[in-house]
Formats: structure tokens, sequence, C-alpha cells
């Protein structure tokens, strides 16, 4: 992420201003003491703390890396794994007995080619029809499957980590409110962007740069933070930046590699875990840095008023 774009985003010219920053700030400075701080020294903490970030598709290597190093992982992957090859093959199959020969005799009809082209095609359809409505039941598994990574990672790797939220413990009605996102919002971009099927190669980098914000917002875990457990500001700055969008575009487009996609539905989930990690100690960071800040503003206000009020008297 940018710094001076996380910079531009969190410290907007604004009145409320000051009521964000006390009503949601949380990591142990008073209101008072937050006020104290300078917007420039504000600013300068906060492009250090962005340091320890790295670019985001990078996270999804190590995740990658880190699922196939860690065995442990697999136990909440693997009934997922099989539960969707077996729910993926037996889609097709289905669809390969009642549209494939259907579809053949429609390509004839209206499309002057020959008749390899047509059954070419038709499997084809066939492919992308059954990813459209494994990708409908992944949403659903998603929510599960990631509340458990994330859970089980932050346990083993984010020991440093204060103050992170358990996935698990989110309330239902905010899991389905997730869920119901998610499957909708792959609905309509998987309806809008079909055609885009058509074009070769570049077809499939523009649906991933499409479906981009909406991957990473479902494989991160954003959608389960409140005010008190991060700074609302920097995660809304954060949520709009260009380094998010990045990672769900890549994270999109490794899902259409063939065959490896299906690794890669979960090794994605890895990549976010890690990268959620690193979010959050830099955002743990920027917050104890505010919070010294605040303090020694707050004595540096104390000690020139008991300056001043001795050279009154």
């Amino acid at each position: 992420m940018d710094s001076r774009e996380a910079e531009e985003n969190v410290f907007v010219d604004s009145p409320d201003d000051d009521d964000n920053l006390t009503r949601e700030f949380s990591f142990g400075a008073t209101a008072d003491r937050i006020k104290n701080i300078s917007r420039q020294r504000a600013n300068e903490v906060l492009r250090n703390s962005l340091k320890g970030l790295r670019t985001s598709p990078y996270y999804l290597w190590e995740g990658l890396k880190y699922a196939f190093s860690n065995l442990y992982i697999w136990q909440s992957l693997i009934i997922p794994l099989v539960t969707f090859a077996v729910v993926s093959l037996s889609v097709f199959l289905i669809l390969l007995v009642f549209l494939y020969a259907p579809q053949v005799v429609f390509i004839d009809r209206w499309a002057d080619s020959d008749e390899i082209v047509s059954e070419v095609y038709s499997l084809y359809l066939v492919l992308q029809e059954t990813k459209f409505l494994v990708n409908i039941v992944f949403m659903v598994v998603l929510d599960v499957v990631r509340r458990s990574i994330y859970d089980q990672m932050f346990e083993k790797e984010g020991k440093d980590i204060k103050h992170y939220r358990k996935l698990s413990e989110v309330p239902t009605k905010d899991r389905l409110v997730i869920v119901m996102y998610s499957v909708l919002t792959t609905l309509i971009l998987d309806v809008l962007t079909a055609p885009l099927l058509t074009v070769p190669v570049g077809g499939k980098v523009l649906i991933a740069a499409a479906k981009g914000w909406a991957v990473a917002w479902s494989k991160s875990n954003f959608s389960s933070f409140r005010p008190s457990n991060i700074f609302v500001v920097y995660q809304a700055a954060f949520l709009a930046s260009k380094d998010f969008e990045l990672f769900g575009f890549v994270a999109a487009l490794l899902l259409f590699v063939p065959v490896l996609s299906w690794v890669f539905y979960w090794t994605n989930l890895c990549g976010a875990a890690m990268w959620a990690m690193s979010i959050s100690r830099v955002t743990e960071e920027y917050m104890d840095k505010i919070a010294k800040l605040g303090e020694e503003s707050a004595s540096e206000n104390e000690d020139t008023l008991a300056f001043s009020e001795k050279d009154a008297l």
C-alpha cells in the first residue's frame, strides 16, 4: 500500500476528524491525548509503520509455501477440498449429460461452424457452467474454512498480535450477512463478466480485474472487524487502496489455472491470513506509536501550561 495514498485517505480534512479519532481509537490512548497529536506527526508514524508491509501478491506465494510446509493446515482443508472436488465432478457430469448435446444442436443451428467446433465449444461451455455453479457452493464453504484457517494461523503464528478477534466468535447473524454478500456478489459478477470468457486469454485477465476487490474482501477478515479492534478510518483507507485490489486480482487470476485452481482455492486463504497478520502487526505498531505520541504531547502541554501559570504569578 502506498504510504502517500494511505496518508491522504486516513487523515482527510473534515470537521468530524477529531470525533473519528476520539470514537474509534481503542488501543490505550485517551481522547484528550489523541487530540494533542499533530497531523504531520501522525502521518510520519503511518509512513514508518507501512514499511512493514510487502506488496500484497507476495502473501499469496507465502500462503502457498506455508500450506505445503505446515501439514496441520490440511486438517481444516482436506475435507472441504475432497468435498469440493466431488461436488465439482458431480456437477460437471450432470451438466455434461443434460446440457452438452442440446448446446451442440443450438450452436450448430445458430453458428456457421463445423460439427467439431460445435462439440468443442459446447464442452467449453459445460466447463464454465460447472465453474459458475461450483463458485456459489465455494462461497458458502469458504466462510467456514476461512474462519478455521485464520484462527489456527493467528494462534500459531500471530502470538505477538494482541487485538485479534477470533473469527469463530463472530455472531451467526454477521456470518450469514457475509455469506449472502459473497454469494450475491459472485452471481452478479459471474453473469456480468460471462461474455468476456469468449475473449482468449485477455478475457480472463479482465474478469480477474473486475472481481479483484470482491475476491480480496471475501478472503480477508476486514468484514469481521469492529471499532473495538481496529482504527476504522485506517481500515477504510486500506480497503480503498490499490494494494487491496491487486491482492484480489492475482488471487482471482490463479483460479483460472487449470487443475491447480483446486489447490489455489485453499492456499489463497493461507496467503490472506498471512497478509492479515502483517496488517494487524502494522496497525498495532501504528496505534501504539500514536498512543505514545499522545502521551508525550499531553505531557508537553501540561508542562507548557504549568510554566505559563508560573510566569503569570
